[in-house]
């Protein structure tokens, strides 16, 4: 896979998904040409040059390219972090799931978590890494 493919594939799922902007950034470009590779990639952005939609570009392009249905797993040192990329995911309509080690409380999060276990489609799951390992930090 190379950048210009990867453009191709941002172009085309920009008609399905509302990202916000036309064109990815060469560091969002060059991630993703890492991780389609199969290669360990370690991305380093500013806050707010894209680095959540990195990983939400690298889910959709490979389920178009392997008709399957990958899962992304996204560990955040901050509840409030993983909640906005779950709001922020979903807003362009992808299907994206928090989990905080918290018991929901309201009947809707009760509900989202029972089809959760029933197997809901989710892409992306942003889980608060303290969840795995409460006396340690990220």
């Amino acid at each position: 896979m190379d950048g210009k493919t990867v453009r191709k594939c941002f172009k085309d799922l920009k008609k399905e998904y509302n990202f916000g902007y036309e064109n990815l950034t060469e560091k969002q470009v060059e991630s993703l040409v890492h991780l389609l590779n199969g290669e360990d990639t370690i991305s380093v952005l500013s806050t707010g040059h894209g680095k959540s939609d990195i990983f939400v570009v690298f889910i959709l392009i490979k389920e178009k390219l392997e008709q399957s249905q990958p899962v992304c797993i996204v560990l955040s040192p901050l509840l409030s972090l993983a909640k906005d990329m779950e709001e922020n995911i979903k807003r362009k309509g992808i299907s994206c799931c928090f989990l905080s080690g918290q018991k929901p409380k309201t009947p809707e999060e009760i509900d989202k978590h029972h089809v959760m276990v029933k197997g809901w489609p989710v892409y992306i799951l942003c889980v608060y890494c303290r969840l795995l390992s409460p006396t340690h930090s990220c």
